[in-house]
């Protein structure tokens, strides 16, 4: 894999850091929320082995995190290009349990991203330009059966990634990806709950070409050389609305 990146000035030392602890205390509070209704005498929604029946659509947000590629600068320097960590935002729609016993899921998300650049021998670093990481997904959701309380669950999916670059004249570029996801839902009522999730998504590329072209198919920001994949994660919490 080649690249061929105008870099802008290097990237401050005080740039965003990845919430982690901001993180691990939000999913504290849902677990101290839920066992402090249950220590209230509230109990969860059991009318079902699965919970509710209905359609489910989940409005969430979270943290994205990962996708770095290996590259070979124009001086033939090794290089990681990598996708900036950030925040996200989507909504899923989950259909009531088929004759199979899984819910068959559509899913959107964005992140709001930028192309990172690290030399690793010069140790030059910047930013290529900004972006929106697009996840359009359809899966299969698997519940575990139980009475009552949380829910446990599992996704696997596989629909496209769009990587759409702010900087005007640069291609978008779709290319196809899957991912696995696994978290609990709290069904507070019939209408009601709480979901959270963690997620792996792995865009593809097949074969060799170019990433991020303008418009006249020449200038490239990255010559990609055989197939690779890019691992990204995320953890997100959401509002379970039944219907």
């Amino acid at each position: 894999m080649r690249i061929f990146l105008q870099v802008k000035p290097a990237i401050s030392n005080k740039e965003f850091k990845p919430p982690i602890k901001r993180l691990a205390l939000i999913f504290l509070l849902a677990a101290f929320f839920t066992s402090t209704l249950s220590a209230q005498g509230f109990k969860p929604y059991s009318g079902g082995l699965k919970g509710p029946k209905g359609i489910e659509l989940v409005p969430f947000a979270g943290f994205q995190f990962g996708g770095k590629i290996s590259a070979v600068t124009f001086q033939n320097s090794d290089a990681e290009v990598s996708f900036n960590d950030g925040l996200e935002f989507g909504v899923s729609l989950e259909t009531p349990p088929a004759f199979t016993g899984a819910r068959i899921q559509l899913m959107w998300s964005m992140q709001n991203s930028r192309l990172d650049f690290q030399n690793n021998q010069t140790g030059e670093n910047g930013t290529a330009f900004d972006m929106k990481i697009h996840y359009f997904q359809i899966g299969a959701v698997y519940e575990a059966s139980q009475s009552d309380g949380p829910v446990p669950f599992g996704v696997i999916s596989f629909g496209t990634a769009l990587f759409n670059p702010k900087e005007s004249g640069l291609n978008n570029e779709w290319r196809f990806a899957f991912g696995f996801s696994a978290g609990i839902k709290v069904y507070a009522t019939e209408r009601f709950g709480f979901r959270f999730q963690g997620r792996m998504l792995v865009p593809m590329q097949w074969g060799s070409g170019g990433l991020w072209c303008r418009d006249n198919e020449t200038d490239c920001t990255i010559s990609v050389e055989g197939t690779s994949a890019i691992i990204q994660g995320e953890f997100s919490g959401g509002l379970m609305l039944i219907l």
